[in-house]
């Protein structure tokens, strides 16, 4: 019987921390939106209401031609700085407020980060094309670049 150490393999590890990193992701939306069945609705309504509402005001007090491509522009570039807001601000604060979790082995600070910007990037992404697919039906163009 050999009581040789065998390493895991490079498949094993990464397995090991996709479920770290999924793991922190669900402790991240319970910790910052509640366990209530809405609440995780405000992730997408949050971005969504505030890139509505300066794409609005730009469209209704800008001297633009058309308030339709003036708002498309406004609430679609909103999101893009939404983004870089949060990952900055919430980035900040993640090693005090994970602190805890660092006396696990198997969660690190870039576990940590991860988790915190695939949400607020999933939750970007999910916004745009649900701007995009209400702007689509209500008559816009599709981008060029799609």
């Amino acid at each position: 019987m050999s009581d040789a150490y065998v390493a895991p393999s490079l498949l094993d590890c990464a397995r090991t921390q996709v479920r770290v990193i999924g793991a922190l992701m669900l402790r991240e939306l319970q910790s910052r939106f509640g366990k209530r069945d809405l609440s995780l609705l405000w992730v997408f309504l949050e971005p969504l209401v505030l890139s509505g509402v300066i794409g609005t005001f730009h469209a209704m007090w800008g001297q633009h031609q058309g308030m339709r491509r003036v708002f498309e522009f406004y609430s679609m570039s909103y999101l893009m700085y939404y983004l870089l807001r949060s990952v900055m601000n919430r980035g900040a604060l993640a090693v005090a407020q994970n602190l805890p979790l660092l006396a696990h082995r198997r969660v690190t600070l870039h576990d940590i980060f991860f988790a915190r910007h695939i949400i607020e990037f999933l939750t970007v992404v999910m916004v745009m094309l649900l701007f995009q697919g209400v702007l689509v039906l209500a008559g816009s163009e599709m981008p060029v670049s799609f």
